[in-house]
């Protein structure tokens, strides 16, 4: 039995090795987010179509997760919509951004209104866009 476990943990050891080093290269990579964790506010936006940009009160919330493999964006916009007095949430949205080695680039699942989507993500330097196409089929 003890010569079993010894021969299955060295053929596990070479795929250990390489998960490891996947994994610090992945945080690596993610890293370079390391700007947008922490709590912040400000105006966000989002685009309706052409000439249908509308401003909003955002509240972002970014955290490491998983030993910095992943990072959590969790958002809530509010804004004045039209017909009543006071401010209604018009954005919140749940994201989770990673960096897949296997294709070079970095990877956004997010959850808005009910709806999950793989989000389009462009990191530069200092900034992250995200979003996502919708259609209409009428």
């Amino acid at each position: 039995m003890k010569k079993l476990i010894a021969v299955l943990m060295l053929l596990a050891a070479p795929a250990l090795a390489s998960a490891q080093t996947q994994s610090a290269a992945n945080s690596a990579e993610l890293r370079k987010l390391d700007f947008l964790i922490g709590a912040w506010e400000g105006e966000g936006w989002m685009d309706f179509g052409p000439g249908q940009r509308r401003a909003s009160k955002v509240r972002e919330s970014v955290q490491g997760k998983a030993g910095g493999s992943v990072l959590t964006l969790e958002g809530v916009g509010k804004a004045k919509v039209p017909g009543k007095d006071e401010e209604s949430v018009v954005h919140n949205a749940f994201g989770v951004v990673w960096y897949d080695d296997r294709v070079k680039r970095f990877r956004m699942m997010a959850w808005r209104a009910g709806q999950s989507l793989d989000a389009d993500i462009t990191v530069g330097d200092k900034n992250l866009v995200w979003g996502f196409r919708t259609f209409s089929w009428f």
